[in-house]
């Protein structure tokens, strides 16, 4: 089986996105998979819900690896959490990307520059200058190992992403060009949604976004559902905008999770805390519901829980430890 790389967007923040993909990728391990989380939000919020500490620790990241500066297994870190691995952030790694260094008359003018215009600019410029034939297909040229990446329909992985049978990837929510570039190397993709009243707004965006990288670089994209997330659990205003919900994902041809994820304070505590829902005792039955939503997910693919092996074993690759 190839990897199968599935990853986490929405277009505002605040829904649960990071939440969902870390306790996803925690899901999947639980069922016998072999799994990669990767962080590709500059914030490091998945990196430090799976225990490191992204203000302390430095080293190789996912945009490093996307810029050449690294293989994979030289920026994987494990984590303590069954046999899942991370692809992470660090806070001095992306301070430094894309700033020059202080030389010259006229340096600490660029610096400053550089800064005001953002990470994410920073790091379009940096990927535009060293790959400047469609930089948004670099990522999926490094996943499938083809020059043309995913833009005939290509599922096949290469071999150091193939170590893995999921790849679960946590993006920023702006429409920047991380987003572009992970869709256009993606299996499929699920939008955490929160259950508010205007849950749905910028919705249609997102699925314009999909249908333009559909288009243009990844053909075999899908969408694998909509997620809805902070549900206040058996109140009638819950019940209102979830069956508002699911009137407009069925209008738009999109799937809703069966699985609705509740708003738990503790879950909240649990991320402080750098650890995924199961191994933290106070959310063992929200852990339960990202279990249900594994499941959904693996059945979407056509694939079924797996008889875990011992050990935390490598999985064909050396990792960082």
């Amino acid at each position: 089986m190839s990897t199968r790389i599935l990853a986490l967007n929405a277009q505002k923040g605040g829904v649960g996105k990071t939440t969902a993909a870390v306790n996803l990728a925690s899901s999947l391990d639980k069922a016998g998979n072999r799994v990669l989380l990767v962080d590709f939000d500059p914030q490091a919020d998945a990196t430090m819900t799976v225990g490191i500490r992204p203000h302390e620790d430095d080293g190789p990241t996912s945009f490093d690896y996307v810029l050449g500066e690294c293989d994979l297994a030289d920026a994987v870190r494990p984590t303590q959490f069954g046999r899942l691995e991370v692809l992470p952030v660090y806070d001095a790694a992306i301070d430094r990307l894309g700033v020059p260094k202080l030389a010259g008359p006229d340096s600490r003018r660029a610096r400053a520059k550089a800064l005001a215009d953002g990470f994410h600019s920073r790091f379009a410029s940096e990927l535009a200058r060293r790959y400047p034939d469609e930089p948004e297909l670099r990522l999926a040229r490094l996943v499938t190992g083809l020059p043309d990446g995913r833009k005939r329909g290509a599922v096949s992985t290469s071999d150091q992403w193939s170590a893995y049978d999921y790849a679960v990837i946590d993006l920023p929510p702006q429409q920047v060009l991380p987003v572009a570039m992970v869709l256009a190397s993606a299996d499929a993709v699920i939008i955490p949604t929160k259950v508010e009243a205007y849950a749905m707004r910028g919705f249609a965006r997102m699925l314009d976004t999909i249908s333009d990288v559909r288009e243009v670089f990844n053909p075999s994209l899908r969408l694998v559902g909509v997620l809805a997330t902070f549900a206040q659990i058996r109140t009638q205003t819950t019940s209102i905008y979830l069956e508002a919900m699911r009137d407009v994902t069925e209008r738009l041809g999109t799937p809703l999770f069966d699985t609705i994820i509740p708003y738990r304070v503790q879950a909240i505590a649990a991320s402080g805390l750098g650890l995924p829902l199961h191994y933290y005792p106070e959310t063992k039955a929200l852990a339960a519901m990202y279990d249900k939503l594994a499941a959904e997910v693996m059945r979407a693919f056509g694939d079924s829980p797996k008889a875990r092996t011992t050990g935390s074993g490598t999985r064909g690759h050396s990792t960082r430890r």
